[in-house]
């Protein structure tokens, strides 16, 4: 065997060796990249739930308000005040009624649209799809956005519903 023949074999016994490493090497990179991207799309799932259940507990305290928003009026129209001033406060606590009420509301579709978002997250189809991703996380983070916004929006109305039911010993 020549100088030539035998550094042809040799750099063919050597890429024969080399390239089942380098496969198996790219196909583990493949399958922890896969398993990452499982991982992140597991842990977003388990945000979103979350979120729900935060969006949850806001629609609790929105009927909870409700509630005792009626209670107050109750006790207005109990008491014996001038007929102005009863209208006054009761078409206040109504207005706060309503507002609360479309606020529990809103928060329902919101809960709704997170379960959707949630199982399209966890669709296989999309897992592969980087774009789809990035726009399931765009809206994951707007939804969650509007939950904070919601959030400070029921913890007002709280404290007007607060200050209202202090106005009853007027």
């Amino acid at each position: 065997m020549n100088i030539r023949t035998a550094a042809v074999a040799a750099v063919s016994a050597a890429f024969l060796v080399a390239f089942p490493a380098t496969v198996t090497a790219q196909g583990g990179k493949g399958q922890q990249q896969a398993q990452k991207q499982q991982q992140m799309m597991q842990q977003q799932m388990q945000h979103m739930q979350q979120m729900r259940q935060h969006a949850r507990q806001l629609q609790d305290r929105c009927t909870q308000m409700d509630r005792q928003l009626e209670q107050q009026m109750d006790r207005l129209r109990d008491r014996s005040m001038d007929q102005d001033r009863l209208q006054d406060r009761l078409r206040q606590h109504q207005q706060l009624r309503d507002m609360t009420q479309s606020t529990g509301d809103m928060l329902r579709h919101m809960n709704r649209n997170g379960e959707r978002l949630r199982m399209m997250m966890g669709d296989r189809a999309f897992q592969g799809d980087q774009q789809m991703q990035r726009h399931m996380e765009q809206l994951q983070n707007r939804w969650r956005e509007m939950l904070e916004n919601a959030d400070e929006s029921v913890q007002i109305m709280e404290r007007i519903r607060n200050r209202l039911g202090q106005g009853q010993g007027q």
